[in-house]
């Protein structure tokens, strides 16, 4: 009985420690994700795409603040990494499908932040959201081409 105890002890306890190290890795901060983006030689396609995604995080919040300049500059610097994915991913072929699916969720997420906002600042981010979009479609026409057509 006793040793039942301390065997629900130990594993709560490893749980909450593997649980804390998840979590203390995903609070990176944007600048950690570029340096880590740059640093990234296969893996900067998806590194690049989860920048993106975190420049959308930020301009929602700077959005809810009512700081909409620097919301609009957020945005526009998402777009810019998220083209930065692309090019990455058209020298590397790596992290294809990886980068794909965190470009489909930004665009998703930015979709819903623009049903947020108010009519003045919508027509920019729908833009944003459609051009992202329109770079996660090119992503998986490098993932699905033929060999020869993979330029």
């Amino acid at each position: 009985m006793r040793f039942r105890i301390q065997s629900v002890a130990w594993l709560l306890l490893a749980g909450v420690a593997l649980f804390s190290a998840g979590a203390s890795a995903s609070q990176e901060t944007l600048e950690q994700l570029i340096a880590k983006a740059r640093a990234a030689h296969d893996k900067q396609a998806e590194a690049y795409a989860n920048v993106a995604r975190r420049e959308v995080e930020v301009a929602n919040g700077y959005f809810n603040a009512g700081a909409a300049d620097k919301a609009h500059a957020a945005v526009d610097d998402a777009v810019a990494y998220a083209e930065k994915s692309l090019q990455a991913a058209r020298t590397t072929h790596k992290k294809l499908k990886e980068t794909d699916m965190i470009l489909h969720r930004t665009a998703r997420r930015l979709n819903d932040v623009n049903l947020t906002l108010a009519f003045e600042d919508r027509g920019s981010v729908k833009a944003a959201a459609n051009r992202i979009e329109e770079i996660r479609l090119q992503i998986l026409n490098l993932l699905f081409a033929p060999p020869e057509k993979k330029k």
